[in-house]
């Protein structure tokens, strides 16, 4: 039972598919936010208009009920961006490490060697 619990542990916290984590917390944390932000404006509506000297508050909740959702879904492009930038990258790495076993597998089908010689001008 306790190696169940060890690798499931493992398994939620090892670095393997960063990409996918990054995109997975960018959505959670996104979503997240907007529903935090939306319930403080609705308390802050409601206590501007208990007191009839603080409608200026049920105003900036207003204001924030409306504005701050759309700037928290535009910053969370920039976070998925990079969860994107990292699976890509991680493709790229693996395709290159496929090409390179397979040529070193097969010499007869390897590029020719670049020379280090340059061209006289």
């Amino acid at each position: 039972m306790e190696n169940k619990q060890e690798n499931a542990f493992q398994r939620r916290f090892n670095f393997d598919n960063v990409g996918t984590k990054i995109k997975s917390f960018t959505k959670w944390y996104c979503w997240v936010s907007i529903i935090v932000i939306w319930v403080a404006s609705i308390i802050c509506f409601f206590a501007g208009f208990a007191d009839d000297d603080t409608v200026f508050l049920s105003l900036v909740a207003i204001i924030a009920a409306v504005i701050m959702p759309f700037i928290i879904w535009v910053n969370s492009w920039m976070m998925y961006a990079l969860g994107e930038l990292v699976e890509s990258n991680m493709e790229i790495r693996n395709q290159n490490l496929i090409i390179m076993q397979t040529a070193s597998q097969n010499p007869s089908n390897s590029v020719a060697p670049v020379s280090d010689e340059l061209p006289e001008l």
